[in-house]
């Protein structure tokens, strides 16, 4: 979503000798990293987790939620925790606790997901003690989205209000908010942004990454350990059955589970963002124009789903060994 996030990359590893997997190394997005990436001292940075403190102290945080529980739903609440005045003015004398295009950002990937094991745990928090910045929000273990690991595969994570999503919970209730959190999903859905599919080409061309992000990204990401899956899946691809799990069958259970997420995520976001009787940049032509970006995710997955059941439904063949 063009924010600072835990990099990784992919190893095989190995415990004294014996090869153990496929693994995703990762960053750990902590007071280090703060530092690494928004600037400043590591010492100076506040990172919690669901664990509790990691650096410096929750004193902000409780702050924050203080503020919130005070209410959100007037300029005079929604601009004092970002350090304003109640016309929106900067006033250096308080506190800044919210970033909105941070936190928007950061909740618009975990509702198009449909997060599950958040918000009460699996995230870092980050806030800079003296630079007056609002709290950064790092996604971090989210393996429990778009269906993987649960049978409800179009479950509404906007529901969400307690722990870490608190502040957002209150502050849904301001209409400037809900304004500027559609103008984010019109952000990230159209013109390029991450999450856009171009409705007139909506099929994966490598020629074009430009016209379908979402398949690029998956396509990048997906070649890098298309030929590791293979050890992976000798290792452990027999752990719940006889026989191993093969790539094509892994990646089309992987995109069964990813469709009902994108059939209901227009209507998750449009009234996540627009609510009852409230006017938003969200016009009809808006609106009809990402339901046209969403259908084009699914005849992308649709012609990916038709390739990878022809491949897994080949029959297994053992491969002969070369004459030399």
């Amino acid at each position: 979503m063009g924010r600072p996030s835990a990099r990784d990359f992919f190893v095989h590893l190995y415990l004294n000798g014996v090869y153990w997997g496929l693994y995703d190394l990762s960053e750990r997005p902590d007071a280090f990293f703060a530092s690494t990436y928004y600037g400043g001292q590591e010492e100076q940075w506040d990172a919690l987790n669901d664990n509790g403190v990691s650096n410096g102290s929750n004193t902000a945080w409780i702050n924050y939620l203080n503020l919130c529980r005070q209410g959100l739903a007037s300029n005079v609440g929604y601009q004092r925790v970002q350090g304003n005045n109640s016309d929106g003015t900067p006033n250096p004398a308080l506190a800044r606790y919210l970033d909105v295009d941070a936190m928007n950002d950061y909740l618009i990937a975990l509702f198009w997901g449909g997060t599950r094991d958040w918000p009460a745990k699996n995230y870092w928090l980050l806030r800079h003690q003296t630079n007056n910045t609002g709290f950064q929000f790092m996604a971090w273990d989210t393996e429990a989205s778009v269906g993987l690991l649960d049978t409800n595969a179009t479950f509404n994570s906007t529901i969400f209000t307690n722990d870490l999503a608190e502040p957002y919970g209150w502050a849904r209730a301001n209409p400037e908010y809900r304004l500027r959190f559609a103008d984010r999903v019109h952000l990230h859905f159209f013109n390029g942004g991450p999450l856009y599919i171009d409705p007139s080409n909506p099929a994966w061309d490598p020629a074009h990454p430009e016209r379908n992000r979402p398949a690029a990204r998956f396509a990048a990401l997906s070649s890098q350990i298309e030929s590791a899956m293979v050890a992976e899946s000798a290792r452990w691809g027999d752990q719940h059955r006889a026989l191993p799990y093969t790539r094509p069958e892994v990646a089309l259970r992987s995109l069964r589970a990813l469709r009902p997420h994108l059939t209901g995520m227009l209507a998750v976001l449009d009234a996540e963002a627009v609510g009852p009787g409230l006017a938003t940049p969200f016009a009809d032509l808006e609106r009809e124009y990402l339901q046209l970006v969403l259908e084009a995710h699914l005849k992308w997955l649709e012609r990916t789903e038709k390739l990878l059941t022809k491949m897994a439904s080949k029959p297994r063949t053992v491969a002969r060994r070369r004459r030399r």
